[in-house]
């Protein structure tokens, strides 16, 4: 009889546990903005050129040490772990699409702030050593390829 207990509330431990987590990233993807921009942005392609792991936010949602970053000559592929990939699907954001692009820097680092699209659909900081070599602006500076 406690083998039946035990077992019945570890099926519901683990439908309540994944109910939640489920909740919690699709709730965490659209405060942050993340399906509006992986909407205007989708990622068709499958291709991935030296994908690295990285923190960043998207709109007010910190992402740390989950985000994974592709960058091409067109733009860059931006996806999360698999096991956050519930309601966040991998976007590509072209180069062109990226506005109003500023330095914040934080104690250690230096991040990029920018607004994607035009209309802006969303905004993302990423950290500036990426996005070196790019073609986008910074207030008024390039990441020049030469740089």
């Amino acid at each position: 009889m406690w083998l039946l207990i035990f077992l019945s509330s570890l099926l519901g431990f683990v439908v309540l546990f994944v109910s939640i987590w489920c909740f919690v990233c699709w709730l965490i993807s659209t405060i942050s903005g993340w399906n509006r921009i992986a909407d205007a942005f989708p990622d068709r392609s499958q291709e991935r050129l030296h994908r690295k792991t990285i923190s960043g936010y998207v709109g007010i949602a910190r992402y740390k040490n989950c985000l994974l970053i592709s960058c091409s000559e067109e733009g860059f592929h931006l996806s999360v772990w698999p096991i956050f990939r519930l309601a966040h699907p991998p976007m590509f954001v072209p180069w062109n699409a990226i506005h109003d692009a500023q330095i914040k820097k934080d104690f250690f680092r230096h991040n990029v702030w920018m607004q994607i699209g035009m209309p802006v659909v969303g905004t993302m900081q990423l950290p500036s050593a990426i996005l070196e070599g790019q073609p986008i602006q910074v207030l008024g500076e390039s990441f020049a390829k030469n740089r």
